[in-house]
């Protein structure tokens, strides 16, 4: 039977957990490191996940660091994301020998393609890309399979004004990316979208742990407080996760607040709204705990198209 991707079975907190990333409690730093794969059968190999009852694709497209739209239209997924217990989703959406490659932060447009043996026209044609051909961490792209020679006669095609201009761009650009790479929350065009949103802070107390873009670093910013208090939602949204299965979070929810932001709350003591909530900016939605936690703390992330940013970026000065 086809189930929402919002809640397949609620919360679940009982289910085998998800092999998820190990987010790493003990000290307190959530980073995207290697999936703990014999941690449960549900991670088939070769980047393929059998979804089992609780699962939605927001969480899933979460605990793998993946832009959840990209999870979907990858595997033919259509809005509102239905899933359904059993099914086998293609998480391997970064394979270059299959034609495919997913955007880090840093890269350029040219750069991308001189590392696969391909043309920048090409890859705006094969993707559809508007002037001025922007892309953004997270975002994947089709390849093609043009030759070196191919790409030559494209390059050949233009005359050697249009060549050296297009150089200079690249190069420019590829300076651009590489000097902003280390602050990735500043170009993404935040600015617009925080137009459209209202933040504020999930919870009252001080940074006992703050973010950090290193491989290994926390993925968020760490709230100390005492056991109960109040937690809120930072932001408008829907909640689109709401329970215990990835490891290392403990009581978890995760709230979409549009097509680009999710926003996260971990370490619960207790879940005060369900999957499929419309929830305002403001509202309680948990009460602070420790679960999967050494101590009393709310751990918040909020991720843009997959990527997690410096939620301190977001919200108001205090």
């Amino acid at each position: 039977m086809l189930l929402t991707a919002f809640a397949l079975a609620g919360c679940s907190s009982s289910e085998t957990s998800a092999p998820v990333r190990e987010a790493g409690a003990k000290s307190h730093s959530h980073s995207r490191q290697q999936v703990n794969r014999s941690s449960s059968n549900q991670y088939l190999g070769k980047n393929r996940y059998r979804v089992k009852s609780g699962d939605t694709l927001y969480a899933i497209a979460w605990m793998y660091g993946l832009d959840f739209q990209e999870v979907a239209r990858y595997n033919g997924i259509d809005a509102p994301y239905a899933i359904y217990t059993g099914q086998i989703l293609k998480l391997d959406l970064d394979d270059p020998s299959s034609g495919r490659y997913v955007v880090k932060r840093g890269d350029s447009l040219s750069q991308i393609a001189a590392n696969h043996g391909t043309s920048t026209l090409n890859l705006v044609r094969l993707n559809n890309l508007k002037k001025p051909y922007k892309i953004h961490p997270g975002q994947l792209l089709q390849l093609g399979t043009v030759t070196t020679s191919s790409s030559q006669g494209m390059q050949a095609d233009r005359d050697p004004q249009q060549n050296n201009a297009q150089k200079s761009s690249d190069s420019a650009t590829q300076g651009v990316a590489a000097a902003k790479g280390k602050e990735y929350s500043r170009t993404i065009n935040e600015q617009n979208y925080n137009k459209l949103l209202t933040w504020q802070w999930p919870a009252r107390g001080r940074i006992v742990q703050s973010f950090s873009l290193s491989e290994q670093g926390n993925k968020g910013i760490d709230i100390a407080g005492i056991r109960g208090q109040a937690v809120v939602a930072a932001a408008a949204g829907k909640v689109v996760y709401a329970g215990s299965a990835l490891r290392g979070y403990g009581n978890l929810i995760i709230i979409k607040h549009n097509e680009d932001y999710l926003s996260a709350y971990a370490h619960n003591d207790v879940l005060r709204v369900k999957e499929q909530q419309e929830v305002k900016a403001g509202q309680r939605i948990a009460d602070m705990g420790s679960s999967d936690a050494q101590d009393v703390r709310l751990h918040f992330e909020i991720r843009y198209r997959g990527q997690s940013v410096n939620p301190v970026r977001f919200l108001p000065k205090r």
